[in-house]
């Protein structure tokens, strides 16, 4: 599918406010989909503490209240959900979610973990940083976040 927008429009702005990462990284706008896929045996419902994420029709809820994800912060979520208790490294992050190399120095995951922690509300809490490392869904208390 392709779409076009014309100069000006708010949505061009946003787009490629979102993607500068991956243009300083030689990538095109064309290559910035989510590269993520799911085996087989992959639950239709997930859930953690407050959060549940249906895979089937791509949605979460926190506390039954349904949450407006792009599919980026979808994408990091499921990914935090299918590693409870582990950590998922930011390399992974940035292979499975934007499809681009490691080796890229970028903040692109923290913004999109901040984001995504904003919208999860008081189940921001089971986000953790874990430091050198990335990121991972656990129910430890941990305040450095």
């Amino acid at each position: 599918m392709k779409i076009t927008l014309e100069a000006g429009d708010p949505l061009e702005e946003e787009i490629r406010r979102a993607l500068a990462p991956l243009r300083l990284a030689g990538l095109s706008f064309s290559q910035a989909k989510v590269h993520l896929e799911l085996d087989e045996d992959v639950p239709k419902v997930l859930r953690f503490a407050e959060i549940t994420l249906n895979t089937q029709k791509q949605n979460v809820k926190v506390n039954e209240q349904k949450v407006k994800l792009t599919r980026k912060e979808y994408g990091l979520l499921l990914l935090l959900m299918l590693s409870e208790e582990l950590p998922v490294y930011k390399a992974k992050m940035l292979r499975k979610i934007w499809g681009i190399d490691a080796k890229i120095k970028t903040r692109t995951v923290d913004t999109h973990i901040l984001t995504l922690r904003s919208k999860l509300g008081a189940a921001q809490k089971y986000i953790q940083t874990v430091p050198k490392i990335g990121y991972m869904l656990t129910k430890e208390e941990n305040d450095a976040n």
